[in-house]
């Protein structure tokens, strides 16, 4: 978890993590694709304390982007930015994003959590 907010699944449950979620999403219209283990799916990999899921999503030029099925707007957001870009500039502030508390540059803490 880090700054109380972000939960990212670790590796060892990252397989189960998806497979539930992937179940219980399955025809939502409110997440436009489907979610690792289907073939073709998007990585589930975490969410937030508000319940948002984050996705890093398979792009045809053979990157990945993250998005977001955010929970208190009940909307799927594509951000467009790669994981390394996305987390960066979210955690350092940089980005407008209005889901995500307004953080200060780190550092940040970072705390492990055992489901």
């Amino acid at each position: 978890m880090i700054s109380d907010y972000v939960y990212f699944c670790g590796a060892r449950g990252l397989r189960a993590y998806g497979e539930e979620w992937s179940r219980r999403l399955v025809g939502s219209p409110s997440v436009p694709c489907s979610v690792l283990p289907s073939p073709g799916g998007a990585l589930l990999w975490g969410h937030t304390i508000e319940g948002d899921r984050l996705f890093l999503v398979p792009q045809a030029h053979g990157t990945w982007t993250v998005s977001a099925f955010r929970r208190g707007w009940g909307d799927w957001h594509d951000t467009g930015l790669g994981f390394g870009e996305w987390f960066r500039g979210a955690l350092a502030g940089a980005l407008a994003i209005d889901w995500l508390p307004q953080w200060e540059p780190g550092p940040h803490p970072v705390e492990r959590v055992d489901s």
